[in-house]
């Protein structure tokens, strides 16, 4: 993503755009290689863990992020980069809620630590179901964090809309 947002000047005004690439990543187990018959094949990628990180990739619109990693991606990378803890997500056709998180550089996390330490504040207070709390913290990162905005609108959605038991988790209505 940084190489990208190096890049993405020069293909603007090579190309009249900005080129923007949301990432999702799993890992697990999946079958990959050429798919089909004789006449017409493809290379593809077939399984239960690359469609959740099809899912990942579709699920960044709704959280404002570019990247989006699996807890099972997380516990394998370790500490290899730091990240932040978005959501636990019921995503189309899984059963389970997934806990899902947004990988960043050292730099950039450092320099988002006072930030990120606020939204895991309003994250909790998302979970425990206290959407009202939750939007006066997420509000006040809102203008430079878009996770944070995006945790507003939907908790002022949940606020109005949700009765029952809460579990904490952010269904996912679109692949």
């Amino acid at each position: 993503q940084e190489k990208l947002a190096e890049m993405r000047p020069a293909l603007k005004e090579r190309y009249g755009g900005d080129l923007m690439m949301r990432i999702g990543m799993n890992s697990g187990k999946a079958v990959v290689g050429n798919m089909g018959s004789h006449n017409r094949f493809n290379y593809t990628m077939l399984g239960d863990a690359v469609n959740l990180a099809a899912r990942l990739e579709g699920t960044n619109k709704q959280f404002r992020t570019y990247t989006m990693i699996s807890a099972t991606t997380r516990a394998l990378m370790g500490d290899a980069f730091p990240v932040r803890e978005l959501s636990r997500i019921a995503v189309v056709g899984r059963k389970e809620p997934v806990v899902v998180f947004e990988p960043m550089t050292s730099a950039v996390f450092e320099a988002r630590r006072p930030a990120l330490a606020v939204f895991d504040k309003g994250l909790r207070l998302f979970y425990e179901g206290r959407f009202t709390e939750a939007i006066r913290v997420f509000e006040t990162i809102a203008t430079d964090d878009p996770p944070a905005a995006a945790y507003v609108a939907k908790c002022r959605e949940l606020s109005t809309t949700h009765a029952g038991a809460w579990a904490g988790v952010w269904k996912m209505t679109e692949k």
